[in-house]
């Protein structure tokens, strides 16, 4: 389930809130990934070799996750696998989601990182991890 972030109410720790906020965007990733694979175009490019292929699916889902994080996170460092994507077009201000995920926000942070801070934290994002079997129908769920 997700909810707006504007209706979380209270204090809540910047790791919690990141982690609901990256919940939600997955959630949402997985549904620009089947999209893709259900229009039939999925974009293919050949970044070196047969095991390193990019789809449309791999941009915009990193389009997605990314700019979402940003607006979530704006001083957490996000770091996305594939690097010739712009974020500064309107396909990308357009995927932005604001949800997060109730169910993160039910959770208490540990105490030992509560005084995690927001700039403190590194995203990696992978968009589509397996592209190759993507590509081939092997990631269809």
């Amino acid at each position: 389930a997700v909810v707006s972030t504007q209706s979380t109410g209270g204090l809540v720790m910047a790791l919690m809130r990141t982690l609901s906020a990256c919940v939600a965007v997955a959630e949402k990733a997985g549904v620009v990934l089947r999209d893709v694979m259900a229009s039939g175009n999925l974009g293919i490019v050949d970044k070196g070799g047969v095991n390193n292929l990019q789809t449309m699916a791999d941009k915009k889902a990193q389009l997605l996750i990314v700019c979402s994080l940003m607006r979530h996170s704006p001083k957490a460092t996000i770091i996305g696998e594939e690097d010739d994507v712009d974020y500064d077009t309107d396909e990308a201000k357009g995927l932005i989601t604001l949800e997060t995920s109730s169910e993160v926000l039910e959770h208490c942070c540990p105490d030992n990182l509560t005084s995690i801070r927001e700039e403190d934290l590194v995203i990696w994002v992978d968009p589509l991890d397996g592209t190759k079997e993507y590509t081939e129908g092997g990631n269809k769920t």
